[in-house]
């Protein structure tokens, strides 16, 4: 489905990975900063971390019925895809290294 992020507050980084059925590929990083909107189309697959030092603020908008909707978490250790888990995505939120 198609979601909308209204960045309002600092900004954050959404990495968009390639669209491929059985592996994860280089993702292509794009960064944001308050304010902005960005639009993600159907079966975007994406990460989104805030890659600054200070707090950030956006509101995601999925333009459908996100809880009835099939969707994956992809184990990056393995580089494949689980049935999504909101415990274990949840649980997957970490600090990304700084470059």
């Amino acid at each position: 489905m198609d979601a909308l992020i209204g960045i309002y507050k600092g900004g954050e980084t959404n990495f968009i990975y390639p669209d491929a059925a059985s592996k994860l590929d280089a993702p292509q990083r794009q960064d944001s900063t308050a304010p902005t909107v960005l639009h993600l189309p159907p079966h975007t697959m994406h990460s989104v971390a805030n890659t600054g030092s200070a707090r950030s603020g956006a509101l995601h908008v999925y333009l459908g019925d996100l809880p009835a909707t099939h969707r994956q978490l992809w184990d990056l250790q393995s580089n494949q895809a689980e049935p999504f888990d909101n415990d274990r995505y949840l649980a997957g939120a970490q600090p990304i290294e700084q470059s």
